[in-house]
């Protein structure tokens, strides 16, 4: 209200005199105009400039999550240049605009001390770096049906698990999205998400059709089942679309694996699953401090070997310029390494038959943990031929390195010779130099 101003008396002033009569009229007139005044109309003309009132004497208006209130205040798709008009609306508005700032959205939920699961909203922070599942969209399953998807394990045995084509009833998917059918009783999906920081808030959710009986999104792994921000558990037991859920969950002081599980959990429960995502929240560290973005190690090297005793094997050749390795300092990366070689071999005399053979082994070892071979290539001698060359490749991939691990790779040359130590050399005088690349990206 403005500043409250006295009624008009029968004098004609706002004031009574001295020995004037105060009749009833006036003087409930006077004091019927203050309490309408005072009642609901105080505004910020009848407050003293820079006055100090104490936050106890402001009410909680953290009734609701934060929501399109269809007014003013709404942040939401509208072209309404009307500001909010009152302290509600205007905090309402806020928390609106903070709630999808952080990617709230809906269904977000975290466990509360001692135990059930509780809608968490707009207070929790954004979501920062990469998503850390493998093949979280369940497009790729090369096992045969009642296989799990590429990067899961099967929780017991589902009665249906396949890649289902994508249907036009799901907009909300996308076009042409692939889902995963699974239908069974305690049956499901389940991944491990490793390489996690410590005392650090990760988003898990999913997206699902949900067909019959109950889904379960859940969690192991994290604080506990009765530790605030502890393990998920969310239940879907009634929805009947394509619907999200989501949950906060928060990783030990020691950063423990993250187990996340989402299973047909009644019987003879159905879904068409979606979608599964798990991601860093920026509780501590407002933005992505990614290390080693990429990392590129290159060598090149020409091959030369001789001196092959006759009719045996040799395959301890190492080439050691080409062998290379590189730490994988965290999750998100890809790793990749690649070898050219190029390979001239001459004999002092031409072998009367097929008894020349070269073997090019790329073997990897982690953390020194003994070398596997990873890819092979083979060249072979034509009888009376003094000389031959070759130009194999070689390469590895690995999508989903172990965060923290140390990968090492090496060529290993192979030499075989039946007829007395004719391959002298693997050598031409103008051979041009081998090459390989090992490449540590982020995705």
């Amino acid at each position: 209200m403005s500043v409250y101003t006295r009624t008009t008396k029968s004098n004609g002033t706002t004031e009574w005199e001295n020995g004037e009569v105060v009749t009833h009229t006036e003087h409930n007139d006077e004091w019927n105009a203050f309490v309408l005044k005072f009642n609901g109309e105080i505004d910020d003309a009848n407050v003293k400039t820079a006055a100090d009132i104490g936050p106890t004497k402001i009410g909680d208006y953290a009734v609701n999550d934060a929501e399109f209130l269809g007014t003013g205040s709404d942040p939401g798709d509208h072209f309404n240049t009307n500001l909010p008009s009152t302290l509600p609306k205007e905090l309402e508005a806020l928390r609106h605009r903070i709630k999808w700032n952080g990617g709230g959205g809906t269904n977000l939920q975290a466990l509360q001390s001692g135990g059930g699961m509780v809608t968490v909203g707009w207070t929790e922070p954004p979501t920062i770096g990469r998503q850390l599942l493998i093949n979280p969209g369940f497009e790729i399953q090369t096992g045969a049906a009642g296989t799990a998807p590429d990067g899961w394990s099967l929780i017991n045995t589902p009665a249906t698990a396949i890649i289902r084509a994508a249907s036009g009833s799901e907009d909300e998917a996308g076009v042409n999205k692939r889902s995963f059918h699974i239908v069974g009783s305690g049956a499901g999906i389940t991944q491990t998400v490793s390489g996690l920081k410590e005392s650090t808030k990760y988003r898990v959710g999913a997206a699902w059709v949900r067909v019959a009986g109950t889904i379960v999104l859940g969690t192991t792994g994290g604080l506990g089942s009765v530790t605030e921000y502890g393990d998920v558990v969310i239940a879907d037991t009634s929805s009947s679309s394509f619907s999200y859920y989501n949950g906060v969950i928060k990783t030990d002081s020691n950063g423990a694996d993250i187990v996340v599980n989402i299973t047909a959990a009644t019987a003879s429960a159905e879904l068409y699953l979606f979608y599964a995502w798990f991601y860093e929240m920026a509780d501590d560290a407002p933005l992505e401090s990614p290390s080693l973005p990429i990392q590129v190690v290159r060598d090149s090297a020409a091959v030369v070997y001789t001196g092959l005793d006759s009719n045996a094997w040799d395959d301890t050749n190492v080439h050691t310029p080409l062998s290379l390795s590189v730490y994988v300092p965290g999750v998100g990366y890809a790793l990749s390494y690649q070898a050219d070689l190029n390979i001239g071999h001459a004999s002092s005399s031409s072998p009367s038959s097929d008894t020349q053979e070269i073997s090019i082994t790329l073997e990897m070892q982690i953390d020194a943990g003994g070398w596997n071979a990873v890819d092979v290539r083979t060249m072979k001698a034509i009888q009376d031929d003094l000389s031959y060359t070759g130009h194999p490749h070689l390469r590895h991939l690995i999508p989903d390195p172990t965060p923290g691990s140390n990968y090492q790779f090496r060529i290993v040359i192979g030499l075989y010779d039946k007829e007395s130590a004719l391959m002298n050399s693997l050598i031409h005088s103008r051979q041009p130099d081998s090459r390989a690349e090992l490449e540590l990206r982020r995705y």
